[in-house]
């Protein structure tokens, strides 16, 4: 074999393991797009939020690596903007919050007085609020929020704030969702059944 059939074998190496990460790359994508697009769009309520939902979203975008789900919430986020579609823009606040870690923790979120009321001291045990976890499994503690004036972050403003933050080391429960629920009840801190 002659150095240049070598050289121009090495480069053809190259350029197929290259296209094929970007196929790989560009699949991971869509299928993380597609996870965010399965979580009910109301999820910011207890009455549409869905524990199996949110986990195989979180999981899909963790197990695809950072930089492809800071991709992948961007172009939800493109693919759905705020102003149009002020559901599905909760919905990536819950996921980020939920995806990634805050060296100093996630700031309250200000989308309103939740519904029904909830007692200040019962809520802020509960960082990210109106999220609990329970035996790693996320639920929603409100069926909503009264929103007087604009809310005070947004899924486009959690989404860059990401790019700094750690991805979750772990996945999520993807079952005993029930035994978690009974827990969070049992667990004293003022969560009614």
């Amino acid at each position: 074999m002659t150095i240049r059939a070598f050289t121009y074998n090495s480069l053809l190496l190259i350029v197929m393991s290259t296209c094929c990460s970007c196929i790989t790359e560009t699949g991971q994508l869509t299928k993380c797009v597609s996870a965010i697009d399965k979580v009910p769009d109301r999820a910011y309520s207890g009455n549409y939020f869905r524990c199996s939902d949110m986990v195989s979203c979180l999981n899909t975008l963790r197990h695809a690596g950072k930089p492809v789900a800071i991709q992948a919430l961007e172009r939800y986020n493109e693919l759905h903007p705020e102003v149009i579609e002020p559901h599905r823009n909760e919905k990536l606040i819950f996921v980020c919050r939920l995806l990634f870690t805050a060296p100093k923790g996630w700031p309250r979120l200000g989308l309103g007085r939740p519904v029904p009321e909830v007692d200040n001291a019962i809520a802020n045990r509960y960082p990210l609020f109106p999220i609990a976890t329970s035996d790693g499994v996320p639920f929603m503690l409100a069926n909503g929020h009264q929103l007087y004036g604009l809310p005070s972050t947004t899924g486009a403003y959690d989404v860059r704030k990401c790019r700094d933050f750690q991805l979750i080391n772990h996945d999520y429960p993807t079952k005993g969702f029930e035994k978690a629920a009974q827990d969070l009840i049992q667990s004293g801190n003022g969560v009614n059944p």
